[in-house]
């Protein structure tokens, strides 16, 4: 670590540049306005924005750096912010080396001044085990750059807090979908069997592979793909037979308008859409057709249920579990690696485009939208978990797995059946779910 006395002071870590060299003080203030002025800005909230409920919030700044930042909150008057807002705001600095000079460069008196205030608080140690339920976490710019792997630092439990909202969201659309049928019946899909199975996801390389071939072999398989590649498939000529559609976050409403623009450019059929009992219901405005399937979701329960279960944890597990749930099936699984590429999250004609293009201005632009959305993607470790647990889940329910579009794969097509839309059974959902 170095210290520059300036002017302006000047700080390094590990041989990098934390502040800027001529206005720190105004990057630190462009850093924390958005974070304390959001409910007045009138740009459109972002898909993680809009599903997030209202109420107090936890807020956490990393990286102090040499205490501009501690001023700027100074200056804002952030403290009456968080009078009126209700949240608490959480400061920490990774560096252990800065730390223990703040005593002497007077930024520990700073924070100690901060921490009256009862919604402020300091953090010393970067093992946070029980972080609040809505932790934001906010990483000031140039740590962000140089060390990426604080963004998980203090999210032990995030995984544990999003089930938890999603579970509010899926017990709220099953009763819905409970108290709206008439007599409570719901058709649910049943798969076929010793039939081929086709799933695109929307990981990048989706795009590397030629897809005229599936074209030619449309009436050879049943395509399934996620709500996200929905675009990017309808841009190739492939319409689904089946969406699959089970997160209920903002993001999939806009996956699904950027499809019907596809579908409107080229006056195609209808889309048919899967989803399960608790599962969004962004697509009813947009009279897209709902099928549900038997899924392990608790209040739907009952005698000679198939109960899938989705052991991925992915929409390219959930197809896995789909073909899986009838015997003799092959599936062909294309863009579900997970690997992202450096500002590209996913393939081309998501509804993350869609909402980037809908917002962009000098001062937010695409890139800058599509790199937070890279860095919250998996990292190559994690991806190669997540293939080692589909290639797992297809063995245990013996599926042929391909995973290119090569003479193999034709091969298993003309040892299967022709492709019939799958058959359905009907059930009543009991609305008194707690």
């Amino acid at each position: 670590m170095e210290i520059s006395a300036g002017p302006p002071v000047s700080l390094r870590i590990a041989g990098c540049s934390i502040h800027s060299s001529r206005a720190p003080e105004k990057e630190a203030l462009r850093f924390l306005e958005p974070l304390f002025s959001g409910q007045t800005s009138n740009t459109a909230p972002s898909p993680d924005v809009l599903n997030s409920p209202p109420g107090p919030r936890a807020l956490l700044i990393c990286g102090l750096g040499l205490g501009f930042i501690l001023e700027a909150l100074d200056e804002m008057k952030v403290p009456d912010l968080l009078d009126s807002s209700g949240m608490q705001l959480y400061l920490y600095e990774p560096c252990s080396e800065l730390r223990q000079q703040f005593s002497e460069l007077g930024i520990q008196r700073k924070i100690q001044t901060l921490c009256e205030h009862r919604s402020i608080h300091y953090l010393s140690e970067s093992n946070w085990q029980a972080p609040p339920s809505r932790l934001s976490v906010h990483i000031f710019p140039s740590y962000q750059r140089h060390f990426p792997a604080l963004a998980s630092a203090f999210r032990p439990d995030r995984n544990q807090n999003t089930l938890n909202r999603l579970m509010r969201a899926w017990k709220r659309n099953f009763r819905i979908r409970a108290e709206s049928s008439p007599r409570g019946k719901h058709k649910f899909l049943r798969m076929p069997e010793s039939t081929s199975f086709v799933f695109l996801g929307a990981s990048p390389n989706l795009e590397d592979y030629s897809l005229q071939r599936l074209v030619e072999l449309r009436s050879s398989y049943i395509l399934l793909c996620s709500d996200t590649a929905l675009g990017y498939c309808l841009s190739k000529g492939l319409i689904p037979n089946l969406v699959l559609c089970v997160d209920p976050a903002p993001a999939t409403g806009y996956h699904l308008l950027q499809g019907l623009q596809s579908l409107k450019e080229r006056n195609e059929v209808p889309l048919n859409l899967l989803t399960f009992s608790g599962g969004p219901r962004f697509h009813h405005p947009l009279n897209l057709e709902e099928y549900l399937y038997e899924s392990d979701f608790p209040p739907e329960q009952r005698k000679g249920w198939q109960g899938i279960s989705n052991s991925v944890g992915n929409l390219a597990g959930l197809a896995i579990s789909l073909v899986g749930s009838a015997s003799n099936n092959d599936l062909l699984l294309l863009g579900s690696d997970g690997v992202s590429l450096p500002l590209k999250s996913h393939c081309r004609g998501t509804g993350y485009e869609y909402f980037a293009r809908q917002r962009q201005n000098r001062l937010e632009s695409m890139d800058t939208y599509f790199y937070s959305l890279v860095r919250r993607s998996y990292t190559a470790q994690e991806s190669q978990k997540i293939q080692l647990r589909m290639e797992e889940a297809a063995r245990r329910r013996n599926i042929n797995l391909y995973r290119y579009i090569d003479a193999d794969w034709e091969s298993s097509l003309q040892s299967k059946q022709q492709p019939e839309l799958p058959g359905f059974v009907s059930h009543a959902l009991a609305p008194d779910i707690h």
